[in-house]
């Protein structure tokens, strides 16, 4: 007869494996406790679109590298029937396999591979062991703001900061590229471990075609049903438009439309006109019989299109920094360029752009049959020829060769390979709770807007939300203050997670054990990833996750606020049968001893929380926050 614990337990597992998140989860879980495999590399573009990009060229390059033939090689796809050429030609090839995203055989690669290579973000429970290398390629230099630039900051950016901070290598076109994406959008100064290989883009490569892989490019285009001919190429290849990257609009017959127009005015016997749309946006057209003989499959690769294309049409999309290194001509549809500059915001003004910017189709089609007749004005000549030496200098076609160096064959001397830029100031973490409004909001918001910012880096970290009440708190953190949404949640198991709360009193705490010190270590870094601070502070002090998270931030000093007077409050919350919150506080306090400063506003609460608290911590360990240097300038919350 099972016991009544074991019977919970049983009743725990059945209904637990019935929600898909918890079952992910459990898997992922299984397979991080097991061995990494060195030889296994795991490639994932665009959340599994297809096989492109960066990853996609790092991929044949490795393939083709007798070096690397002992390498097994996963990719994620989502579909395979979008994918049919990519995967037919691997199909007999017992070294590479396809996984798709959310999968029980992803979650295994995830875990398990030894290196891992992405162009966006792996998941949110994704969190990197030990004998993992990760290269994050992203996919693409920014003409449009991104990161922090763009607003509502935290929510729009959590899963990507998580990303870039857990990554061994971010790649880069160049100098452009790392200040704008790395340093200022995502501001990875002073807390990026990492480091940045400036050597060209991987996929770049595919444009220095020689004239027969040119040739195979265009007869597989012709394959496709797109009718070349003879014909020159003009790619019209715009971006995605909408305020969010996971619904963005379906403007596919209005691209169509532009199309077809623009060839109409320009002479067809001479050129035609494909549509290369982005990723996101390809699922509106393909399949669509009007788009036939129009529309470039998204499984062939963008950059051996451009090696075939002979004149670039784009909006504002990334794609013209890459067709800088073919030396052609590119031209610019923006007529919408007054909105978008204004709810998403430009890096460069279009008057610098590399090519003549147009509203219409019809200046559109005056400008490239000018281009076509006369060549390129030498005013636009010369902002090409600027642009080109800032964002695309090194590319040569070899940039490949150079990162698999760098990363596969760990041989970073004589390449560019550094860490991103740092400078003296001491970096601080803060949490500050959920940021409801309120007392304790009120106080974390005056004492980060008192912080000396040219002392200290600071950040804070909350947890993730698009409420509108609390991101109208979060706007008003000082604009100095990095900050962080958790976004996730632990990747042990999640039985074991249950067993531990279960268990879980007040006097025992997340260091009780090697396998619940793991468990929040690789919490500390699913959030983090490699970053490390000099301090950290609960700031909120209210909840036991945090209170114990903090402990395990990797060599810094961790410091914990006492708000007014905690044992006070966990007598109130007995007296009135709130056993649940008492019970909070008293797990909260159980960490005091592991805290190096339990900080009290003022030294009259500091007084009282030395003796009210004093089971709790030693007596030097209570002080009050003009005793601490980073909040000794600060105009402090009482």
């Amino acid at each position: 007869m099972l016991s009544g614990a074991r019977r919970l337990s049983s009743r725990v597992r059945e209904s637990w494996w019935k929600v898909p998140r918890a079952r992910r989860l459990e898997v992922y879980a299984f397979w991080r406790s097991r061995p990494v495999d060195p030889n296994q590399v795991l490639y994932e573009s665009f959340g599994g679109n297809g096989a492109l990009c960066n990853p996609e060229a790092i991929f044949r390059g490795l393939r083709a590298d007798p070096d690397f033939a002992h390498l097994t090689h996963v990719w994620v796809l989502s579909n395979t029937h979008d994918n049919a050429a990519f995967v037919a030609e691997f199909a007999g090839e017992r070294n590479v396999r396809f996984v798709r995203p959310a999968t029980s055989g992803y979650y295994r690669a995830l875990a398990t591979s030894g290196y891992l290579i992405n162009n966006a973000t792996f998941p949110t429970e994704f969190s990197k062991r030990a004998g993992q290398t990760y290269l994050n390629t992203w996919h693409g230099t920014p003409l449009k703001r991104m990161g922090y630039d763009i607003g509502d900051a935290a929510w729009r950016v959590a899963n990507v900061i998580r990303n870039f901070l857990a990554a061994d290598f971010l790649l880069t076109t160049g100098p452009y590229m790392t200040e704008r994406l790395y340093e200022q959008a995502h501001l990875l100064h002073n807390i990026y471990r990492g480091r940045v290989i400036d050597e060209g883009y991987p996929r770049i490569d595919h444009q220095f075609a020689d004239a027969d892989q040119v040739h195979a490019t265009r007869a597989r285009l012709e394959d496709a049903g797109l009718h070349l001919g003879e014909r020159k190429v003009v790619l019209y290849a715009p971006t995605w438009k909408g305020k969010s990257f996971n619904d963005p609009h379906d403007d596919a017959e209005l691209l169509l439309a532009r199309v077809t127009e623009l060839e109409e005015r320009l002479d067809p016997s001479r050129f035609v006109v494909l549509l290369k749309t982005h990723q996101i946006v390809h699922k509106y057209a393909a399949g669509r019989p009007e788009f036939a003989g129009r529309l470039v499959p998204n499984e062939i690769p963008a950059n051996s299109v451009l090696a075939a294309t002979d004149i670039l049409v784009t909006d504002y999309s990334s794609i013209f920094f890459d067709f800088l290194a073919t030396g052609r001509p590119i031209a610019f549809l923006t007529p919408d360029i007054d909105d978008y500059a204004g709810y998403r915001g430009l890096y460069i003004e279009p008057g610098d752009w590399p090519g003549p910017v147009t509203t219409t189709v019809e200046e559109l089609a005056n400008a490239l049959n000018a281009i076509i007749t006369s060549g390129v004005p030498e005013d636009v000549a010369r902002r090409y020829d600027a642009m080109r030496q800032q964002v695309v200098a090194k590319e040569d076609g070899h940039a490949t060769a150079r990162v698999i160096d760098i990363v596969f064959r760990g041989r970073p001397d004589g390449y560019s390979v550094e860490p991103i830029k740092r400078d003296e100031r001491q970096t601080v973490l803060l949490h500050v709770g959920g940021m409801q409004p309120g007392a304790i909001t009120n106080a974390a918001i005056k004492l980060l807007n008192g912080i000396d910012h040219a002392r200290f880096d600071v950040s804070v970290v909350f947890p993730y939300t698009r409420r509108r009440a609390v991101l109208k708190q979060q706007a008003r953190i000082h604009p100095a203050v990095r900050q962080f949404a958790r976004v996730g949640s632990f990747n042990g198991s999640q039985l074991a997670q249950l067993a531990h709360r279960r268990s879980d009193r007040a006097a025992r705490t997340s260091r009780a054990s090697a396998r619940r010190r793991r468990l929040w270590d690789d919490e500390w870094s699913r959030c983090f990833g490699m970053s490390t601070f000099d301090i950290v502070v609960d700031f909120n002090g209210q909840g036991r996750l945090w209170s114990r998270l903090m402990l395990h931030a990797p060599g810094a000093r961790r410091l914990i606020w006492l708000h007014g007077d905690p044992a006070a409050a966990r007598s109130r919350a007995l007296a009135s049968g709130n056993r649940r919150r008492a019970r909070e506080l008293s797990a909260v306090f159980a960490t005091y001893r592991h805290y190096d400063a339990l900080v009290s506003p003022t030294p009259e609460l500091n007084e009282v929380n030395a003796r009210q608290l004093a089971e709790y911590a030693k007596p030097s360990a209570f002080v009050s926050a003009s005793e601490v240097d980073v909040f000794a300038t600060s105009s402090l919350p009482g």
